[in-house]
């Protein structure tokens, strides 16, 4: 939440500002306390936008909510590929259907094919990646390859 006045944006307890007078406020103001003219913003959580920290203690309680959290963050990427790709499909269907039209009504032989099938291998390519049925554009592959990396050279050094 913000106090805003005029020009100056003042978040409560934020602590005195040199100059400013006065100490640190105690918590949130209502609309109420304001004199007129001063309006309260508050912001809203934007999921996926990050939260405030959170003090964990070591245990199951820990484990769990890192999971939470990286599953969260697994789901918004995987929403964010999946909208790109649907975006990418919609522009390739009215841009192959433009050029289909501009094939049919000029002279010459049928050539709106070849951009056709050029731009589906790409679409191909992208909805693979997309639905994960190339494992090297995953994230997880990524992971599972540091790891190994990692055990190999420890190995090496033993030797």
């Amino acid at each position: 939440m913000k106090v805003i006045m005029g020009d100056k944006v003042d978040r409560p307890g934020a602590g005195a500002r040199p100059g400013a007078g006065g100490g640190p406020r105690k918590g949130p103001r209502a609309q109420g306390d304001l004199p007129p003219g001063v309006r309260v913003e508050e912001r809203r959580k934007v999921p996926g936008a990050g939260a405030e920290p959170v003090a964990l203690h070591p245990g199951a309680g820990a484990r769990e909510a890192a999971r939470e959290v990286e599953t969260e963050q697994w789901a918004w990427r995987r929403v964010r590929a999946l909208r790109t790709f649907y975006s990418h499909l919609t522009i390739y269907a009215a841009a192959n259907f433009g050029l289909m039209a501009v094939d049919f009504f000029t002279p010459g032989g049928p050539w709106f094919f070849w951009p056709l099938l050029g731009w589906g291998l790409v679409i191909g390519m992208h909805a693979a990646q997309t639905y994960e049925r190339l494992p090297w554009f995953t994230q997880d592959w990524e992971q599972r390859k540091v790891r190994e990396l990692m055990i190999k050279a420890r190995r090496n050094r033993r030797n």
